[in-house]
């Protein structure tokens, strides 16, 4: 789904479900800065866990390719222990997530406008649900339920958290390195989505809710063992990241409709979820810098600095994701 950029008309369907004034009229906003430093763009008090992952696989993937069984099995056990790390945030964002009742009637009344703003493609929760391998009737039962209730079972989200956590304990003790691969990019979309609907954006607490719900309906489903080719993959994702940059020089100008630049960072999460998760079984040394310019996209986000993302889709550009191995 790509999107499309309305006229100036203000959109009250949109309005209404982003809440209120979009992040650009808040008050006691800075203005962005007109550009930020790399060094701006580090943040040093980030758990380095997403890296210890990646270092961690490369290790496990290259002893496995050279046959060093020994040493792919002492990878395994930190890929483990960084993946259970991520599960276990996972269900304590979860759990944080709980709505009372003010927050379910909320939810309940904000769905018919948020249904419309999917179907128009301002807000990509079919591209979230392409990311868990849902299909568009999950996203439609999702919102009808959401609808119905304000709410989703967080009760079968953690437990299905904690059935995968069982699993990869069970990973551990038999060494079973084709099912380690098979789990490894599912788990990071879960903790990432997580994180996406966690995170303290002007999002309603509908679209959270609808994010997490599709969470929800993925854990409750079988990991997809379909083979595929992960360069595609990430070609892919890395080309829709690369639009989605395109579009986000919105995010210098005047919002078009109230709420525009919410929505356009919003889509810029998804797209980094995406490149992300999909780069993460390749082959390739340049991986570790690639997931450093995705977090660069990010604090660019955090610091309100929309023009600095200019160069990093320039740093994109110059870092392809490979063809084949």
């Amino acid at each position: 789904m790509s999107f499309s950029r309305p006229g100036p008309k203000r959109d009250d369907a949109l309005s209404a479900v982003v809440g209120g004034k979009g992040l650009e009229t808040r008050p006691g906003l800075a203005a962005p800065d007109p550009l930020v430093d790399d060094d701006e763009l580090t943040d040093p008090a980030t758990p380095p866990g997403r890296e210890r992952l990646v270092q961690h696989e490369q290790t496990r993937s290259a002893a496995l390719s050279a046959g060093d069984k020994k040493l792919a099995d002492q990878a395994l056990h930190a890929v483990i222990g960084d993946l259970d790390a991520l599960l276990a945030a996972a269900a304590t964002e979860l759990r944080a997530s709980a709505s009372g009742r003010r927050t379910r009637k909320q939810v309940k009344k904000a769905v018919p406008q948020l249904i419309a703003i999917d179907e128009r493609g301002y807000l990509p929760l079919t591209d979230v649900a392409d990311l868990l391998e849902l299909s568009r009737d999950d996203v439609d039962d999702v919102l009808a339920s959401l609808a119905a209730r304000g709410e989703f079972s967080r009760d079968q989200a953690l437990a299905g958290l904690a059935s995968l956590r069982t699993k990869l304990q069970e990973i551990e003790t038999t060494r079973d390195h084709s099912l380690l691969s098979e789990l490894i990019t599912f788990v990071v979309k879960i903790a990432l989505l997580s994180s996406v609907a966690a995170s303290p954006t002007p999002l309603d607490e509908a679209v959270k809710t609808g994010i997490l719900a599709l969470v929800a309906t993925a854990l409750q489903r079988p990991v997809d063992r379909t083979r595929r080719d992960p360069y595609a993959e990430a070609q892919r994702a890395h080309e829709n990241l690369l639009d989605e940059l395109t579009l986000a020089r919105n995010l210098t100008k005047t919002p078009a409709y109230e709420g525009e630049h919410a929505i356009l960072r919003f889509r810029l999460q998804v797209r980094c979820a995406s490149a992300r998760v999909s780069s993460l079984p390749l082959n390739w040394p340049a991986k570790e810098q690639y997931w450093q310019t995705l977090d660069q996209i990010a604090l660019a986000l955090d610091h309100d600095s929309p023009k600095s993302l200019i160069l990093i889709r320039r740093k994109l550009e110059a870092t392809p994701v490979p063809l084949a191995d």
